[in-house]
């Protein structure tokens, strides 16, 4: 695919004629991988409305192309809210959350621990509640009283049970 040249370029920059212009520039710099140019394009589009639909759509595409996923959601779902029937929106707002629970992980699989130095938390929990100076104080827990298998507890576990 060849690269548009700098005269089309400075001529797209200086006077837009449609918004037409405006997306086909932004889809040609997306495809050469141009993500940077292919945004300020779609902004342009832009300019004068927010409810150009498919000017939002080539904006979020853009900004994930960019690797911003959040701000392409946010767009996708502006767009998904202005036309409901496109699928485009809703497989953008699809591809959007996958990359961000890609990036960030999966909470249920992650374990945090409580090992290692934990000083500066300490610290801040410290100044929050305004004892600077005095080191952190950590609440021990209570032991807990031994299970007791006694008949009066049976019974009444029994009748948990069978409710």
């Amino acid at each position: 695919m060849r690269r548009p040249s700098r005269l089309t370029q400075s001529h797209w920059r200086s006077s837009p004629k449609t918004r037409i212009v405006w997306l086909r520039g932004q889809k040609c710099h997306l495809k050469l991988g141009d993500a940077e140019a292919a945004l300020k394009d779609a902004e342009s589009c832009l300019k004068d409305t927010n409810s150009f639909v498919k000017g939002l759509f080539q904006k979020a595409e853009a900004l994930y192309a960019m690797g911003d996923f959040e701000f392409a959601l946010v767009h996708y779902h502006r767009g998904n809210k202005l036309r409901p029937e496109l699928n485009e929106f809703r497989l953008g707002i699809q591809k959007a959350r996958e990359a961000i629970d890609n990036s960030i992980g999966n909470p249920h699989t992650v374990k945090l621990t409580s090992k290692g130095d934990l000083s500066y938390f300490y610290k801040y929990l410290d100044e929050k509640a305004g004892k600077k100076g005095k080191p952190a104080t950590r609440k021990k827990p209570q032991p807990r009283a031994p299970f007791s298998s006694s008949v009066n507890n049976d019974k009444q576990t029994k009748s948990f049970i069978r409710r």
